[in-house]
């Protein structure tokens, strides 16, 4: 599963994957993170992600060192969404801080059955 944060300027877009499950702490690209996320420094911070349905989850972020991850929270949300490997997630910026609202949708895996 990949969380991918879209890298255009003129967009609030971002993506990242998930690169095995389950993950409880999720790296995120450090571009988007350093512009949007940019104030962590080593204390966990809270943002909402959305889905298209309109269900919102709480999940904590953090800054260690030079990385950005997504913590508490983030394996409810994997759970709720049933998220495997080789499933990606595109997020959206849809509110700035200080209350951070990120927009997702999921993309499934194909099988190759």
């Amino acid at each position: 599963m990949f969380p991918y944060f879209p890298s255009r300027d003129s967009a609030n877009a971002a993506s990242s994957v998930c690169h095995r499950l389950p993950l409880l702490h999720q790296p995120l690209p450090l571009a988007f993170a350093k512009k949007y996320l940019g104030k962590a420094n080593n204390k966990k911070q809270t943002l909402l992600v959305k889905t298209k349905s309109d269900v919102k989850w709480s999940v904590k972020y953090v800054k260690i060192e030079d990385k950005y991850y997504f913590m508490d929270g983030w394996l409810k949300f994997m759970n709720d969404n049933r998220l495997q490997m080789g499933d990606f997630l595109v997020f959206w910026l849809r509110s700035p801080s200080p209350n951070l609202l990120l927009q997702t949708v999921l993309g499934r895996r194909k099988s190759v059955y």
